[in-house]
């Protein structure tokens, strides 16, 4: 399966590919200020929407990186006055203190994982700059069977607490957090089984789009009980 195609037509209409809302995101974008000569990197930067209004309402310079064309090519149509780059996350090329701002939602296996993530942005904020880090934590234990269902090991994300501490052991204080609520989740999952179904219609052969949706139908009905997502705001002091 083609996942990346698959994700795509699932966001379609949705410059938010996760499940923090249009509100949520903004009060992370409209905190602390920022001038024309500072930059903002947002590595993994999927469709660019995090980084567009960051630059959009704070006047910055940007600089996004993506590993999909797919993803890089909308990014430059939302915003054609930032610079975004088709690469690995991990060959971002800026220097160490040169960002004001850098952000990794929920792209942080381009790393590896959550701690080689933050080891790779904090280095390049400059003091008294701010880390923006989407991640996955579970609300709850998933039991054995739907994790197996969802093909992931229980070892793949902490509880909340953990996932704060993680952040706060790189060398950063935490300043503000924006938690996906499972409503949220839920109207995210709606929304996205909704774009599948409608392209399944218009193109009933898609079988890898069936399995798709059929595979998300199986585990989508319990992910706000177990799933949870957070926006970590975090300054480097």
């Amino acid at each position: 399966m083609s996942w990346e195609r698959v994700s795509w037509l699932a966001h379609t209409g949705l410059p938010i590919q996760d499940p923090i809302t249009s509100d949520q995101l903004d009060t992370v974008v409209a905190r602390g200020a920022l001038t024309p000569d500072d930059l903002a990197v947002d590595l993994g930067c999927g469709a660019g929407e995090l980084l567009a209004r960051i630059v959009d309402l704070r006047g910055c310079r940007g600089l996004g990186i993506d590993i999909s064309e797919l993803a890089i090519d909308h990014a430059r149509r939302r915003a054609p006055e930032i610079e975004w780059r088709v690469a690995d996350a991990r060959d971002h090329g800026v220097a160490n203190d040169a960002a004001a701002v850098v952000a990794c939602v929920g792209a942080t296996h381009a790393f590896g994982g959550l701690t080689p993530a933050l080891a790779a942005l904090v280095p390049i904020v400059r003091p008294g700059g701010t880390i923006i880090v989407g991640e996955g934590y579970w609300r709850a234990p998933p039991p054995d069977g739907w994790l197996a269902t969802l093909g992931a090991s229980r070892d793949e994300l902490t509880d909340r607490d953990a996932l704060l501490a993680e952040v706060t052991a790189a060398g950063v204080r935490v300043d503000h957090v924006v938690d996906a609520s499972p409503a949220d989740l839920d109207s995210y999952n709606r929304a996205w089984r909704a774009n599948l179904e409608e392209h399944l219609r218009a193109h009933p052969d898609d079988d890898e789009v069936r399995a798709a949706l059929d595979h998300a139908d199986a585990w989508h009905r319990e992910c706000s009980r177990y799933l949870g997502f957070a926006l970590v705001v975090a300054v480097k002091d």
